[in-house]
């Protein structure tokens, strides 16, 4: 019985803990902000990813910036995270409550107004190979 506890507890930690389907490079592919790319990088137990390239030469982001943060596993292929919007016409900056899921190659994201309902926005990226 003893063997079977210590079995479940590792598997429940060791399955909570896989993050390794997100951490990696991801472009942006939808009409908005379409070449963007970001890394999504683990330091211990939180998940963050910063804007590596821009892909347009009129962004209104900067290399560097956290693109998404406080990216939390929800499922076997949910996170919940905050996705960093930022207006052309404006200096507002602000995070926005977001669902990402994992499908192979790609990550759908979905974002949410403060009070927990769906904007309709949808954003679609696809996995840079490393070569």
């Amino acid at each position: 019985m003893k063997y079977i506890s210590v079995l479940i507890t590792m598997l429940l930690v060791l399955s909570g803990c896989d993050n390794s389907r997100l951490v990696g490079t991801w472009v942006r592919e939808d009409e908005s902000l379409q070449g963007l790319k970001v890394q999504v990088f683990q330091n211990d137990n939180s998940m963050y990813a910063q804007i590596v390239d821009l892909g347009v030469k009129d962004s209104y982001y900067k290399v560097g910036e956290t693109k998404w943060k406080d990216i939390k596993k929800v499922g076997e292929s949910e996170y919940e995270m905050e996705d960093l919007l930022k207006g052309y016409y404006s200096d507002d900056v602000k995070y926005t409550q977001s669902h990402l899921r994992v499908q192979g190659d790609m990550v759908l994201i979905d974002l949410f107004y403060n009070d927990g309902r769906k904007t309709g926005t949808h954003q679609v990226w696809t996995r840079v190979k490393e070569n």
